[in-house]
């Protein structure tokens, strides 16, 4: 945790960031909370909330942000609310201090989020460094959170980083194995920000890259618990749902025009390859109760296929000339967007760029295969 001498140095810091920005935002740890209610138990700051008088007076630290907007019914609505208020004690010539436990990027998206947009990021880490740059101390002086850290207090500080920051460490603990130096473009702006605002992570300037301020074995079984009680859905989610949709009823609409162009009647037996038809059996009994005498009385077995399946289809059937692509697009493809359909089915944390690849995806198909079908 850090020293007396840093608490005063990061203070001072962030007392002129308010002073020259006027709208300050900055993320609670630890080593942040116990500055601030040092300086607030000696007078040197002022703390309050949205109810807080506007006139004048030295600059406002609201301390309850986080918990006036996530506590509230409707936290859009809230944020919207705290927005005009926070924009009214500015115009009365009081500065502001917005001090939350969770990052800007687990607020919701909506027009009151124009408030985080527009205020200034205070970095404690930065002015920590800027301290410690010409001194030598101990590590144990410079962090946020100590090998000897309250696990109950870690999950909490975990909570509150959002889903997104939760899926980004699980991509570099988990996935990656990133437990030394991880490389800047592994995360998001947003996500290192969310990490570092938390005191999870640390900077090396000069070498471009992060590292944990926590060892492995103290924050990977943190992580993985307070995922596994995580209950809420990623605000992609939705959209990135929408859109697999969208890709796959193309996908097998088009493989149906195809098959009954190429089968007439006989379409729904021969559009399948390998042991699709008793795949698609067992899956009509195990969903209706009874098993049909054959995939020819089902009105369109290629609805009981997959993804997957409905890409074996186009790339081995003869028939299907691959929907008018080269084998090399629908490896990309399946490369690309089979990961995220399987993280959707398994309701699993989405990652970083899922939105914007499946979107991408959505639209390309949308184009090319309508052209196949008006073709036909």
């Amino acid at each position: 945790m850090w020293s007396i001498e840093i608490q005063d140095a990061v203070r001072a810091s962030l007392l002129e960031c308010v002073k020259r920005r006027r709208l300050v935002f900055v993320q609670a740890n630890p080593a942040v909370d116990a500055m601030l209610r040092r300086a607030l138990d000696e007078g040197a700051l002022v703390s309050g909330d949205l109810a807080s008088d506007a006139g004048g007076g030295p600059p406002l630290f609201l301390d309850s942000f986080d918990a006036d907007v996530f506590q509230a019914t409707d936290p859009a609505r809230a944020l919207g609310v705290a927005r005009e208020r926070v924009l009214s004690i500015l115009d009365e010539g009081r500065d502001v201090c917005l001090v939350s436990k969770a990052p800007r990027i687990a607020f919701p998206q909506c027009p009151g989020s124009s408030l985080l947009d527009d205020a200034y990021v205070f970095h404690a880490d930065s002015a920590v460094r800027a301290v410690t740059a010409d001194q030598s101390h101990e590590r144990e002086v410079t962090v946020a959170w100590s090998d000897s850290v309250d696990h109950a207090q870690l999950e909490v500080a975990l909570e509150m980083l959002g889903l997104d920051a939760l899926a980004c460490l699980d991509y570099l603990l988990f996935d990656l194995q990133q437990t030394r130096q991880i490389a800047l473009e592994l995360a998001s702006e947003g996500e290192w920000e969310a990490l570092r605002g938390c005191g999870l992570v640390s900077f090396d300037v000069e070498s471009g890259f992060a590292s944990f301020a926590l060892s492995p074995a103290i924050l990977m079984p943190r992580v993985a618990e307070v995922i596994s009680r995580s209950l809420g859905v990623q605000p992609a989610y939705p959209p990135v749902t929408t859109s697999l949709v969208d890709i796959e009823r193309r996908i097998r609409r088009c493989l149906r025009v195809r098959a009954i162009a190429a089968f007439g009647e006989k379409w729904r037996a021969q559009a399948l390859v390998g042991d699709q038809d008793k795949r698609i059996l067992d899956r009509v009994t195990a969903d209706a109760g009874m098993r049909p005498a054959s995939v020819k009385s089902l009105r369109d077995p290629l609805e009981w296929l997959s993804l997957g399946e409905l890409l074996e289809i186009v790339q081995t059937a003869p028939w299907t000339q691959r929907l008018g692509h080269e084998r090399e697009l629908w490896n990309r493809f399946a490369s690309e967007v089979m990961p995220i359909r399987n993280r959707v089915s398994h309701m699993r944390l989405l990652r970083r760029g899922d939105l914007e690849r499946v979107r991408y995806w959505c639209l390309a198909l949308s184009k090319t295969l309508k052209t196949q079908l008006q073709a036909k």
